[in-house]
């Protein structure tokens, strides 16, 4: 909300300058992008549910508010056994201490998470469970997943520092 507020504050200021020089156009023009941010503005607060941090902004503290759903999506294509039980192990590994970004301490960045599967015809879910670790539903998918962790362990089984250091 702080990153908006600046942004407002910016328009108002080239806003005045375009109002101080005559330019009828840039003043229509930014009139409209104030309102944009306005809006924009409006809706951050009331996911928020306060305005405290629009009148008081932390400088370097932005948050995104608790329980907005953020998309994504991540493709995996062409990718082998090993490369798949890397892929789920690190997930899993992730979901056991799941943070994103700075202020754990204030209880800030726990990610939870949700993606809808599909593997070699296969289709189920992947979860992440914040601090329990990633849980995939559906068995055929589930098996296909550990027998991808059993060939990633067994790949790295012989693999030492020494041989990993050029």
């Amino acid at each position: 909300m702080s990153r908006t507020k600046r942004q407002i504050d910016e328009q108002e200021k080239l806003l005045k300058a375009a109002k101080k020089a005559g330019d009828k156009d840039t003043v229509a023009q930014l009139d409209s992008q104030l309102a944009a941010l306005a809006t924009v503005l409006d809706q951050a607060v009331g996911i928020a549910g306060t305005d405290l941090s629009v009148q008081m902004p932390l400088p370097g503290y932005e948050v995104i508010p608790p329980g907005l759903p953020l998309s994504h999506r991540l493709v995996a294509s062409q990718i082998n056994d090993v490369e798949l039980g890397l892929l789920v192990l690190a997930l899993d590994k992730f979901a056991k201490s799941p943070f994103l970004g700075a202020h754990h301490a204030q209880g800030c960045g726990i990610v939870e998470a949700s993606w809808a599967v599909s593997l070699d015809g296969m289709a189920g879910t992947l979860e992440i469970k914040p601090f329990m670790g990633l849980v995939a539903n559906g068995e055929a998918l589930s098996e296909c997943l550990d027998t991808a962790k059993g060939a990633f362990r067994q790949a790295m089984a012989g693999c030492t520092e020494a041989l990993l250091l050029p």
